[in-house]
């Protein structure tokens, strides 16, 4: 099989690498799907300067880490430095101490599809090259709409941004020989490990209506299309954001259409809704929905 120069530019607009495929027949799905839509961030680039333009963001997002694993670890806190530094556990698995909050840390394990309760943490200090391994969440704890996971470690709450709240996150670690590649889920906060990468609402307008497109774009990166795409294009056990970026979504205008009286944004939302809002730390999404009202919303 071969690929053509307006081939390679198509499935990799921004690095120009040479894409591999393990047969025709997912080379020619995979350049039908980026023939029919664009992808997620397009590198403006003049072709005859080529001095840099404007990205073109199909969707008004950005991807930022906010704890590296390493770096950021006098961050960290376990449930013996909290107890001793006189922090009390609350509700929801977090600490407090005269106003101050410590949250669970967020990684990479932590997630499902449109599920940020997954998984928890089992620490084995003796376990010298793997101290902390996933312990799935059963279905009692998943019914229960105050239980949160065990993580590892916890982060004071001022330690982020003032006011951060929920995002889209997605795993990092993946490989295409997995069940699923992409996985993604709304969070409720943005304490998370460099394992889980964010992506936030980037402009005035995006942040105004941030609930809305976040649901939509989530709905893009859960879905099987999305994952067989990301199938092609992963070929290491990272989903790293320069994959990420040019990998085809479905753009917003298309969820303004109809099937009969209804609007696609208006049931892709509230489906997304109902498979994310399942305990009380994703009131504020619900909230910023028009689900719940401020006082009901944590």
């Amino acid at each position: 099989m071969s690929l053509s120069p307006q081939d390679f530019q198509r499935l990799n607009p921004n690095t120009g690498a040479a894409p591999i495929f393990r047969n025709r027949r997912d080379a020619d799905i995979t350049l039908d799907l980026y023939q029919r839509h664009q992808v997620l961030v397009r590198h403006g680039r003049d072709n005859a300067s080529r001095d840099a333009l404007d990205d073109i963001k199909v969707w008004p997002v950005k991807y930022q880490t906010i704890f590296h694993m390493t770096n950021d670890s006098h961050l960290f806190l376990t449930a013996e430095e909290l107890t001793n530094q006189g922090y009390t556990r609350t509700s929801l698995n977090q600490w407090e101490k005269d106003g101050s909050r410590a949250l669970p840390l967020l990684v990479g394990k932590t997630i499902w599809h449109y599920d940020h309760r997954a998984s928890g943490v089992e620490v084995n200090l003796a376990n010298v090259q793997v101290a902390a391994s996933s312990v799935a969440i059963s279905a009692a704890d998943h019914q229960n709409l105050h239980f949160v996971p065990e993580p590892q470690y916890w982060v004071r709450e001022d330690a982020v941004e003032a006011g951060s709240k929920w995002a889209i996150a997605f795993r990092d670690i993946t490989n295409p020989t997995n069940v699923r590649t992409a996985i993604a889920a709304i969070v409720p906060y943005r304490i998370a490990g460099n394992t889980l990468p964010l992506l936030l609402p980037q402009g005035t307008k995006a942040e105004a209506s941030a609930a809305n497109w976040a649901s939509l774009l989530l709905a893009n990166i859960n879905s099987l299309a999305f994952d067989y795409v990301t199938r092609q294009k992963a070929k290491w056990t990272h989903l790293n954001w320069f994959i990420l970026e040019q990998l085809p979504v479905i753009a917003p205008p298309a969820f303004e259409q109809r099937i009969g009286k209804t609007k696609i944004a208006d049931y892709i939302r509230a489906e997304v809704l109902a498979l994310t809002y399942t305990a009380h730390d994703m009131a504020p999404l619900a909230r910023d929905l028009g689900y719940v009202d401020g006082a009901t919303a944590r």
